[in-house]
């Protein structure tokens, strides 16, 4: 929904831009491209995920169970979000930490949509941050 709003003593109206129900991050982890292999799988087999699409440098993971209607249920088992990830070498303009010794670090960017109807922005940013934590905790990332 935008809402329209004058602001001052313009005649122009401004357009608040709409709640939206998207969340992006992203983090480096230290792993090769074969432990991702692993990794990925982790996710879905302990969370009960389905890998909905792969592609080199790409995963779409769905994590949490639809019903037959899109509705979000009460716990996070029932909430469902798609998980749409990338990863190779880090952008130039991404700063390293600096650790002792040198090893090669992946990134991941994510963006997270709902699926279904989740009830509000507030309840799907929580769900968003929860499964961004999960999938970032299975890669041990920085």
């Amino acid at each position: 929904m935008k809402r329209e709003f004058l602001s001052g003593n313009s005649e122009t109206p401004q357009v608040e831009p709409a709640a939206t129900y998207d969340f992006d991050g992203s983090f480096l982890a230290c792993v090769t491209l074969d432990m991702i292999v692993l990794k990925f799988g982790s996710v879905v087999r302990e969370q009960n995920a389905r890998l909905m699409q792969t592609a080199h440098g790409h995963a779409v993971i769905r994590v949490g169970s639809t019903f037959l209607l899109p509705f979000w249920g009460e716990k996070p088992g029932r909430q469902p979000v798609g998980l749409d990830v990338t990863f190779g070498p880090p952008p130039k303009d991404v700063l390293l930490p600096k650790k002792q010794g040198t090893s090669e670090r992946t990134y991941f960017p994510v963006k997270i949509k709902p699926r279904g109807w989740p009830p509000d922005v507030a309840t799907f940013q929580t769900r968003a941050r929860n499964a961004f934590r999960l999938l970032k905790s299975y890669f041990v990332a920085d």
